[in-house]
């Protein structure tokens, strides 16, 4: 079996943004995603978690080039001026492609 070269995309946003931007993924043709909490420093300064509503989460979806490319973009134009959030991409290689969508 050989590996695929695919985007894993990473978004940092706040909590309240949660059932926005799975459900976003997922109608934007995203085959599934790992989503955790996470605390950290940043331009809002120490999000600790303490108060789950103004806490921060993560969450990572694997997916082909071109729809990392039509996430990113439209991620970028529809949220990021709504939400704290922050999205990078990286160059993954995966086994079981079929996982991940064509």
């Amino acid at each position: 079996m050989s590996s695929a070269e695919m985007r894993l995309v990473t978004i940092i946003c706040e909590e309240l943004a949660r059932d926005t931007i799975t459900r976003f993924l997922t109608d934007m043709g995203v085959h599934g995603y790992t989503l955790f909490e996470v605390e950290g420093l940043g331009s809002r300064g120490v999000r600790t978690g303490e108060m789950a509503e103004f806490g921060n989460i993560q969450i990572e979806a694997v997916m082909t080039p071109d729809l990392c490319e039509r996430v990113m973009n439209e991620l970028e134009a529809k949220y990021f001026a709504t939400f704290g959030m922050i999205a990078y991409e990286s160059v993954v290689r995966v086994r079981r492609r079929e996982k991940f969508g064509t």
